[in-house]
Order: C-alpha cells, then structure tokens, then sequence
C-alpha cells in the first residue's frame, strides 16, 4: 500500500507540475527577472513552456541553463545571438555545487580564475587575465567593493567576457559579473533549508514569497539567512546575517517595477595568506597552521537596494529605469605577516580599522526602439545613460612589522599579534577617494538578411577621479573617452550563431605609484571570434570563442613603503585565449556544466626591456571544470535519487618573470554530491576536495604577503522542505 501511494505522489506530482510547475521539487529554483512580466505574458509564457516544467521535473531537482538567457546587455536578444561571449550561472547550479563564494562560481566558469580575498571583503574574479567588474540588476558597481552577497538573495549570474564600456560605461577588459537578485513571480517558491558541515559549521535558510493581491499583479519576497562556523584553520571563525525583501509589481498592462534590498553583517577572523619562503617555496607548516589571533575580528555591515521601472510605451518603445545604492562599512583588527625566513623568523604586523567606508550609487536611463513597423523585422536601437559614484574612505593605523618565529607555535604568534597595538608605535593611514562617471551610448542591431546581421555601437564616458591622504583631495580625472563596438552574427540554421566582434574598454584606475599618484587609465580593444548553439528545446547551450585583448597601463605590484602597497603600469599586454562551454541538459536525466579556457598572456611594451615578450605574471594558462548531476527517472528502482559529481583544474602560475620565485603549483580538486527527494523534501550531501588536495591562491599578485591556502576535503549535509 506504501508503494502504491508512493507511486500516486509522485504521478500526481508529475502531472501538477505539467498543469501548473506547482511541484517542481525543492531546489528549482524561482524564475525571476528585474520585473515580472504582465499577468498575460507570464501565462503565455507558461504555456509555451510547459515541455520545459516536464524536463525539470523528470530530469531532477536541478536546471543548470538559467530559464532566462536574455542576458543584461541592454540588447533585446536572447544570449545565443550576441556577438559576446556570456556564460550564465543559475541559482540551481550555485545550490546543486553547493557554492559559497563567486571565487568557487569562478573555478567552474569558463575564462574565469579565482583570484583571491583580499583582507576577508570578499572574494575576486579575473576574466581573461583580468580583473573583473561588478554589475547589479545590469548596473554596474564602480570600485573597489566589501559586499560579496549570499547567493540565497541571487537569481543568477551573467559573467561577460570581454570589454563592456559601452554598455556598462567604464569597465575592464576582461569583462564583468552581473548579479542578478532574486523578484517575487508566481512561480517563485517559499522553502526552509537547514545545513551542517566540517569544522561546527551550519547553515539556516528560508525564503517567503507569493501574492499581495488577488489579481497577482503584486508579488513579494523574503529571504533570511545565518551561517556559521570554524575553520580547518586553527582559532578562525566566521558568521554572516543576511536579510533581503523586494517587491515586483505590473502597475499597468504597459509598466513594471520592483524594488529590492536588503541587509548584510559578516563578522571574521582576520587572515590574509601564509607567507612563503624568499624563493617562493610555501611555509613548512600544517595546513591548519594559523598565523594570526583569534582575537582579531573584522566586522562588515552592508546596506544595499535596487529599484526599477519598465514602461512599454508603444509595441515598438521601451523606457527602463533603474538604480542601485550600497553603502558598507569594514572595522575591527587586521593581522598580516610577511618575510618568513629559513630559521622560522617572521614579522607580523596588525592594524586598527577604525573605518572603511564604501558608497555605491548608480542610476541608467535606457530605451529600445524596434524597427518592425519600418519593415526592418529584428532589428532594433538602443540608447542609455549612466550616472556612476563610487566613494571610499580609509581610517585606520597600523604597525611595523615585529619579529616572531612560526617554530614557537601558534599560541606564541596569537600573543605576539595580541600585544602589537598596545606594546608598538602605529602609524597613522588616512586615504580618500571618489570616482564618479557619466556615459551616454548608443547600439544598433540591423538584420540585413534571414541569416545575417550587424551590431554597432558607440559610448562616451567623462570620468573624474579625485584621491587624497586627507579631507582634501587631489584631481586626477583623466578626461573623456569614447569607445566603439561592431559585431557580425551569421545564422546558417536556427540554433547556430557564428560572430565576430570588436570591442573596447576604458576604465580609470585608482592605484597609487610611488609618489603618491594615481596610475593612468585602462584601456583595451578585443576582437573575438565564436560560435554559439542552443538546442532548439532551448535546453542546451554551447559555446566556443577565440579572442586577442591588448591592454595598456595594467597595475602591477611595485614595492610597500610604510604599509602601502604601490603599483607600476605596464606598458601594454597581449592576452590571447580560447574558451570552450557547455551547459544545460544532455538528456531528460542528465544535466552538465563544464567549460575549458587556454590564456596565452604576454607583455609587449614597457619601459623596462627585460619584461617584453615574458609572460603575464600570476596567471594560469589553462583551467578545465565539469560539474554533472544524473537523476533517477520514475521507472527506476532509484527514482528520487541523484548522483553527481565535479572536476576543477588550474594550472601553475609564474610568480618572476626571470624565475627567481618558484611558481605557484597547478592543482585539480574533484567533488561529489548525492541527493534524494520525496515529495517536498530533499536531502543532499556534497563533498569538495574529496581527494584533500593542499592548493594555494594568490590575494594580491605578490609574494610578499604569501599565499592562501584552499580548505582540504571536506562535507556538508543539507535538508530542505518546499511550500
């Protein structure tokens, strides 16, 4: 009798979720957007795909292509037919990985590294050998930023390789990372999540949503979370309070708005690397082996809220509006140590920040015009302005370095570090800085033929960049730039798109070089060459891509001088790379992620002969990833079951370009997960590292500060309960 019911549950289930995705199980993920389409659309919409509820179901908990692949580009095409190479990210893939941070969202990212996490604000991502910009919700995030989000309040990821100052205004060569958060729809799910883990680590998540009205024209959505734990690193701790809320709204058959935000505190134990030895050789030390105290906590309060407005104002014109605020401040101890010695010797260091204050705010106004009526089927212009303020205070003083020795063990370090500000003399460190943009830009897309197609564009950015060590600041603005973009995408069937494109980049910098001035902007082009296919159930993505990058006035570590790092521009490099992608499902039962990427990046002018033709310090040539998930059908005596598991592989870094310092070493790291699920539950285990592979990361493209180390092998347990 219990197998019977059993098999009604679930028949029952399967035919719900055909009718209506009412039982989609728990970790489906809401399909959200900036704003939920009106109530006719979103029916529509269900409607037209319902096949695809059906593979969500039958396949598994999970679906890796995000249902979204519009990508934020300000272009009204789907991600297949921009000339520019988007990976996407969904909520179900960041939950079925079991990811925390957008540094392991990188390792299983094609053209994406993990570059580290400078002083615990949060981990960064480099795109094709650079540094990567920030967006939310489309708007981009200027500077330097403490605020790396739980991913339960993100929708998805839209990583975009490759310069974007003309969508975005100014911004990196390499591309950067939209953030999408989570709306309130009708589909979107409220769940309960309960987690635990290595080293007294735990999790409790919970998300609320549905209608506040009854023609569902309003929609609402909560999310909460608290995680926390300890560390395979001796004395170091962490806890982050997460909550987020937001409204959606069809005020109108013709305008759309939401408004979300949300609150972030993130309380840890201050760490920055594990020195190495002069050659670069790491510390002979145990992985757990911490150089720090457990007394030095930095705390991160993190206010942040997103808003837009959507008005069709005819079939063929649109008006979006949108803004963005953060505000966030980091205070506490910071502890860090440097030139580890043969004998053991080491000098620690440790600073009081008494402020570190980040000011985020963005507002765009853009507009699509469709040319259909004209006669001109598909094509389109598109036009936008940005107002970009990223302001940034420092206040804290920090010691000299003082001399201890790593044989003494860990409770001798933690004293030395302890006594530090109260036994040495500190010195003061005050810096000040804004960085403000306005771009205008315009895009074309013409459809010339049934198969083929141009995109043309146009931006101008008037930066002003002021810095100082005071309540003063000097006037660094470089002046205004304009970039352009082509593309060309040729159909030869509906579900390939062949492209070629021209892009460029500028985006003002606010290193210092010695003397205290600030480095000369970035500025980059990139041709890219690639190929993009989607099945024509819209389930499978592929991509392929070739690109060159030139870059002039990259910041590259020059020396510290009283416990301020500054940098040096290189003249120009060359990144040249290939990368390769699939994502989505294979079969009914079968989903997958995996990506592979090659960087061939040399410096081509500079003052200094001896670095021209070296490859680009701190980059890996090759990095791989696959991530796979198979999911027992109905019909099989394992229905309910999944069974998955991941690849990540980076390569070896150069460290000197005359090989003075050893590289840092390549590594490959396998994961696993198995998940079962019965009506609305679902249990899920994930083990990472599984092999315990000891790994390092490089925070700050320097030695001088050493390496962090990646955590060994480790498991989490998850229960979650759908409503």
């Amino acid at each position: 009798m219990g197998a019977q019911k059993l098999l009604k549950i679930q028949r029952a289930c399967l035919l719900l979720a055909l009718m209506s995705s009412a039982c989609i199980p728990a970790y489906a993920m809401a399909q959200t957007s900036a704003a939920p389409a009106p109530a006719d659309q979103q029916q529509a919409g269900a409607d037209a795909g319902s096949s695809t509820v059906e593979e969500i179901v039958v396949s598994g908990r999970y679906r890796f292509l995000a249902v979204d692949t519009s990508g934020t580009t300000n272009l009204p095409l789907p991600i297949d037919k921009v000339p520019q190479s988007i990976s996407l990210i969904s909520n179900d893939f960041i939950k079925a990985a079991d990811l925390k941070t957008s540094g392991e969202i990188a390792q299983y990212t094609p053209g994406a590294v993990n570059a580290g996490d400078q002083l615990g604000l949060g981990t960064r991502i480099e795109l094709r050998g650079f540094s990567a910009g920030r967006a939310v919700d489309g708007l981009q995030v200027q500077g330097r930023s403490s605020f790396e989000p739980d991913f339960a309040i993100i929708d998805r990821l839209e990583v975009v390789k490759g310069p974007a100052s003309l969508v975005y205004g100014v911004a990196s060569p390499g591309g950067l990372v939209n953030y999408v958060t989570k709306s309130a729809t009708a589909q979107t799910k409220s769940y309960l999540l309960a987690q635990g883990g290595n080293w007294s680590r735990y999790r409790a998540e919970g998300q609320v949503a549905g209608a506040l009205d009854q023609s569902g024209q309003v929609y609402a959505i909560g999310v909460a979370t608290y995680d926390a734990g300890d560390s395979f690193m001796n004395d170091v701790s962490h806890a982050t309070t997460t909550v987020y809320g937001g409204v959606n709204a069809n005020l109108s058959d013709s305008v759309s708005t939401y408004v979300h935000g949300g609150y972030q505190h993130y309380k840890r134990t201050a760490f920055d690397g594990t020195p190495t030895y002069a050659d670069g050789t790491p510390a002979r030390l145990p992985r757990s082996f911490f150089i720090g105290s457990k007394n030095a906590y930095l705390a991160t309060n993190v206010y942040h809220a997103e808003a837009g407005a959507t008005w069709r104002a005819t079939d063929m014109l649109d008006f979006t509006l949108k803004g963005n605020l953060e505000r966030s401040n980091t205070t506490g101890i910071s502890t860090y140590a440097f030139g580890l010695e043969d004998n053991g010797d080491i000098q620690l260091a440790e600073s009081r920040l008494d402020a570190n204050k980040i000011n985020n705010t963005g507002v765009s106004l853009a507009s699509v015009y469709k040319f259909d009526d004209l006669g001109m089927t598909g094509s389109f212009l598109s036009m936008q302005a940005i107002y970009q303020d990223n302001k940034q205070l420092t206040d804290w003083v920090y010691s000299d370095g003082v001399t201890g020795n790593v044989n003494a063990g860990e409770i001798a370090i933690r004293d030395t570090f302890d006594s530090i500000l109260t036994t040495t003399p500190l010195n003061p460190y005050f810096i000040k800085s804004r960085l403000k943009t306005v771009t205008v830009s315009g895009q074309g897309y013409f459809v010339l033929a049934k198969s083929l197609a141009v995109l043309v564009g146009g931006s101008y950015s008037k930066p002003t960049v002021k810095q100082g060590f005071s309540e003063d600041t000097d006037d660094f603005s470089p002046g205004g730039k304009t970039s352009y973009r082509a593309g060309i995408n040729y159909t030869p069937v509906d579900s390939l798109t062949a492209y070629l494109s021209f892009s460029q980049s500028f985006n003002p910098q606010t290193n210092l070089s010695v003397g205290n001035v600030v480095l000369p902007p970035l500025t980059g082009e990139q041709f890219e060459l690639g190929a993009k296919y989607q099945s024509p159930n819209g389930r499978l993505l592929l991509t392929a891509a070739t690109y060159q990058i030139k870059q002039k006035n990259q910041a590259q570590y020059d020396t510290t001088i009283g416990g301020l790092d500054y940098y040096a521009a290189l003249g120009e490099v060359r990144h040249r790379g290939v990368e390769l992608g699939a994502l989505g499902q294979i079969t009914r039962e079968w989903q997958v992620n995996a990506g592979f990427s090659y960087l061939d990046a040399v410096v081509t002018k500079d003052e200094s002969a001896a670095t021209i033709g070296k490859t680009v310090l701190y980059l890996p040539k090759t990095t791989a990833s696959l991530f796979t998930t198979y999911a027992f059908g109905d019909d099989s005596v394992l229905s309910g079951f999944s069974l998955g598991g991941g690849v990540r592989y980076v390569s070896s870094v150069k460290t000197d370009y005359d090989n003075a310092t050893r590289p840092i070493s390549g590594y490959t790291l396998v994961d696993a997960t198995i998940g079962y699920s019965f009506d609305d539950w679902t249990v899920q285990v994930n083990a990472k590292n599984i092999f315990g592979k000891t790994y390092y990361i490089n925070n700050y493209k320097t030695l001088y500060y050493g390496n962090f180390v990646g955590e060994p092998a480790s498991v989490a347990v998850s229960l979650r309960r759908t409503f």
